[in-house]
């Protein structure tokens, strides 16, 4: 019961930041796509290699929510910043991967490392914390850059739709 209502808590002071911060619906969504499928890959990888669901690793999910939506806020950030620049969207994308997804990459090695180091404590339930904290990184790192990335082709496609259709009608009247 405290575990739901602290990753209910950690959400909603996410969602307020992060609406501060981009103040858009659609990009509070891209930012927090990767971490929910970061959540439910490290959630169903406990199942499949027999980690017990106890207190500790099922923190899992708060501390995905903390790191993963840092990893977003960067790639998001970063593109923002390429289009300022001038740049098309697959340009500002392969700029954007290249750039952050290397410090997103270079981070996750070295957070993962940290967590791995748990491994050689006595306890299992350590152990285990700190194994699924691992993949759960490598997850939220890997799903950053596809599905950010996707988000933005896709809501610039439906935006670019909406526009033509929007002038359509315009020049009809």
């Amino acid at each position: 019961e405290s575990r739901a209502e602290t990753t209910a808590i950690s959400l909603i002071l996410v969602f307020t930041i992060l609406y501060i911060f981009f103040r858009s619906c659609i990009r509070i969504l891209l930012a927090f796509a990767p971490v929910l499928f970061a959540i439910i890959y490290a959630l169903g990888t406990m199942g499949l290699i027999g980690i017990p669901f106890t207190p500790l690793t099922v923190m899992i999910g708060t501390i995905l929510i903390g790191i993963g939506t840092d990893y977003s806020v960067h790639f998001i950030s970063r593109y923002r910043e390429e289009k300022g620049k001038g740049y098309d969207t697959r340009d500002a994308l392969h700029t954007t991967t290249l750039t952050v997804g290397v410090a997103i990459m270079t981070s996750t090695l070295t957070t993962m490392f940290g967590f791995l180091a748990l491994t050689s404590m006595s306890l299992v339930p350590v152990q285990d914390f700190g194994i699924i904290a691992a993949i759960g990184l490598i997850y939220a790192a890997f799903f950053t850059p596809i599905i950010v990335s996707l988000g933005i082709l896709v809501q610039e496609r439906v935006t670019r739709s909406g526009k033509q259709l929007l002038g359509g009608l315009r020049a009809r009247k």
